[in-house]
């Protein structure tokens, strides 16, 4: 599902890298393309803020899942 549609249905994405620099590059690459993401501080810090509603974050483990509230 897009992003923007997620996001627009009132539902939250958090993009997860796999290290710090990865995240930075991501974070460039978007940059690049006018979008503007904020940084998580982590997972748990997503979960517990309101917003933002789309945000990137470093973790060493990769997973994809969806949490409803």
């Amino acid at each position: 599902m897009h992003v923007q549609v997620v996001v627009d249905r009132g539902g939250r994405v958090l993009v997860v890298a796999d290290s710090e620099g990865r995240r930075e590059s991501l974070l460039d690459l978007l940059r690049d393309h006018g979008l503007v993401v904020p940084s998580a501080e982590s997972l748990t810090h997503f979960l517990v803020d309101v917003e933002p509603r789309f945000a990137i974050t470093a973790a060493s483990t990769l997973y994809r899942a969806i949490l409803d509230d």
